[in-house]
């Protein structure tokens, strides 16, 4: 029986990690195999520009249509979580292993997915946070020290979150230039853009509600039923307008 701590880090890392190439080789068997034995096989026509925008055509949109976005939103979450996942177990199992780090260096690369209840729950609690401190320490010193922006303030808080959002959206811009695709770049970062703004929506939603309501909390189970379906109907909208583009573009 493993007793260490260290031990038993490693031994759920390696069940992580075996797990997780377990799902991914399922999943290429279910969308390589499966999905065009029973005449599902997607193609360039699915990605096509026109097909990008969806709510502004709803008298002509498919079913078909409709299950491509909900399987892009999906295939976003399943293909980041196991990368990321793949490469840090893969890490940790090294620098622990050799006694370079300490488990508790490696703490678990995402959050509860249960607490993706708003778009700002969805980056802030969920998603991983490998970049945040360090690009919202230049955020702090940029509005501090450049802008003079208090850093309690709505405004610099603001500002601080902007910037967070900005750097990630350039960088992944970056590293899509890097891997060769000719298009996309811009995309990418109006992605991310578009998700501050969803966040800003989500506050003067709230603080409008709460304003009317005076502050009436809402059943649990039905708050999180609509946050988690106003996350991914807001992921259904605007992450086609970046990652239809690359079908075109990939090296």
């Amino acid at each position: 029986m493993l007793r260490s701590p260290r031990a038993i880090f490693l031994r759920n890392r390696v069940i992580s990690f075996v797990g997780t190439l377990i799902i991914e080789k399922i999943y290429s068997y279910s969308y390589l195999v499966l999905a065009p034995k029973y005449g599902m096989e997607m193609d360039m026509m699915d990605f096509l520009p026109t097909k990008e925008t969806y709510f502004r055509r709803l008298g002509e949109v498919t079913l078909r249509e409709t299950v491509v976005r909900a399987w892009i939103v999906t295939f976003f979450l399943f293909y980041s979580i196991c990368l990321y996942n793949t490469v840090h177990d893969a890490l940790a199992f090294i620098f622990v292993g050799t006694g370079f780090d300490n488990p508790e260096d490696w703490p678990p690369l995402f959050g509860d997915i249960r607490e993706a209840t708003s778009i700002r729950n969805f980056w802030g609690k969920f998603w991983h946070r490998l970049v945040y401190r360090s690009y919202t320490s230049y955020g702090i010193l940029i509005s501090k020290h450049i802008l003079r922006l208090p850093k309690s303030s709505f405004i610099g808080k603001l500002f601080i979150n902007f910037f967070v959002f900005t750097m990630s959206g350039a960088v992944h811009a970056l590293a899509i230039r890097q891997l060769g695709y000719s298009c996309g770049a811009w995309e990418e970062l109006r992605f991310y853009i578009i998700n501050f703004l969803g966040v800003v929506l989500e506050m003067a939603i709230t603080a409008a509600y709460n304003k009317i309501t005076r502050g009436y909390k809402m059943n649990s189970t039905v708050s999180k039923t609509i946050g988690y379906t106003w996350v991914f109907m807001f992921l259904f909208t605007v992450l086609p307008k970046s990652q239809y583009p690359k079908v075109f573009c990939s090296p």
